[in-house]
């Protein structure tokens, strides 16, 4: 199966190495940052150091990489969900949100 997953931080990550090692090729969107802990050249969580990607795992920050038909995960805090739906949202697409934390 193919997934994109949408946020890099150390749930996103966590979730796409698992469904990586389960062979579905996993697409991950990162938004560049100053406060992302994801470091795209390196393909490390700043909280992750020891951890290494799956090889079934692409990272791209291009929003027009990722191919909406799939399954799309939603690995962002609450308060992100909006802002990233505004750039993902495609009507009959599969969303499954993986979201924690509350949007004040």
């Amino acid at each position: 199966m193919k997934i994109n997953i949408f946020g890099a931080g150390t749930w996103g990550l966590a979730i796409a190495n698992y469904l990586a090692s389960r062979e579905n090729t996993i697409h991950i969107f990162y938004r560049i940052s100053s406060k992302s802990g994801f470091n795209p050249n390196t393909y490390k969580h700043k909280h992750l150091q020891s951890f290494t990607l799956n090889k079934n795992v692409k990272i791209s920050s291009n929003i027009k990489d990722f191919n909406l038909d799939y399954l799309n995960i939603i690995a962002v805090p609450s308060h992100s969900i909006n802002s990233i739906m505004k750039l993902i949202y495609k009507k009959d697409s599969q969303y499954l949100l993986l979201s924690k934390g509350f949007d004040h």
